[in-house]
């Protein structure tokens, strides 16, 4: 996966009709791969390209941002170095006009800097009408951005990034997307536009050598909804009998489940042709009738 790339590989999404979500971009630490390294290191490569040259070399994380290029809002140059500090980053796209994506800005800046000491880092992406930003629209984003108290690093478009002629987009969507669930109506609709947004940017930048498509996880137990899915005593709640009753695995994700298959989407050696898809990563769950 060592070809251009403009997204990242994820977790958090934006979510309403104009947002665009998040790629997630992981990058191994390059004093990491040095200490790999030593004495051993002609025997391990050659290993490596033996045991597993097409695997491992399309899914190093370390490479998937080799050629990326662009620029942050406020002009400053950026380059794939800024992910090789962290073990995860995530490069969440979102749009002045999407009052979701603005309003969960406080909770990624809080975020960002609570987890960066464990190695694990948030970008921002602006993605308005074209590529790039106008002065009008660089300006409404750093107002919001004040009001939020946000500094978080926000990144642009650039005309580099699209004549590069190859990039994926990985947004996130949710079962809800496929199937309506009857107690989350509202977050049911904001995650269908997602799967139609999905489309749409598949569509527009097709041409352009950029693929988008996007993950739709199942049901996760995480803490914050623990209370919703297991009583006191650890038991299932009511309702998580009835999700694992209806997911054929018979039990919920574990978030790094989800690795993979972002890992497989970000890839253009293992996925250079799939575009304009929501894979669900639930267990079975939306393939599921009931019967």
């Amino acid at each position: 996966m060592n070809r251009k790339r403009i997204t990242k590989k994820a977790t958090l999404a934006l979510v309403a009709m104009m947002t665009v979500t998040s790629v997630v971009g992981c990058s191994q630490s390059n004093n990491s791969n040095k200490n790999q390294q030593g004495s051993n290191q002609k025997t391990e490569q050659k290993t490596e390209q033996k045991t597993d040259k097409n695997t491992n070399s399309s899914l190093s994380s370390s490479t998937i941002f080799k050629d990326m290029k662009t620029t942050d809002i406020d002009g400053n140059k950026v380059d794939k170095s800024i992910f090789s500090k962290y073990k995860l980053t995530m490069v969440n796209v979102w749009n002045t006009g999407c009052s979701p994506c603005i309003s969960e800005i406080p909770t990624l800046d809080r975020l960002n800097k609570e987890y960066r000491e464990k190695g694990v880092s948030i970008k921002g992406m602006l993605l308005e009408s074209g590529i790039g930003l106008t002065d009008e629209e660089k300006a409404t984003a750093k107002e919001i951005l004040s009001k939020a108290n946000a500094t978080y690093q926000q990144l642009t478009v650039t005309k580099d990034m699209v004549e590069k002629r190859s990039g994926s987009i990985i947004n996130i969507a949710s079962v809800t997307s496929i199937l309506p669930l009857t107690k989350v109506v509202a977050y049911g609709n904001a995650k269908s536009a997602i799967f139609n947004l999905t489309q749409w940017l598949a569509v527009h930048f097709g041409e352009s050598g950029i693929r988008c498509n996007a993950i739709a996880p199942g049901f996760y137990a995480a803490e914050q909804n623990h209370s919703l899915l297991f009583n006191q005593d650890g038991s299932y709640t009511a309702r998580a009998g009835k999700i694992i009753a209806g997911t054929p695995m018979g039990r919920f994700g574990n978030p790094e489940e989800l690795i993979g298959a972002a890992l497989f989407l970000a890839s253009d050696e293992a996925s250079g042709f799939v575009n304009g898809i929501v894979l669900p990563v639930d267990g079975g769950y939306s393939a599921y009738s009931g019967v």
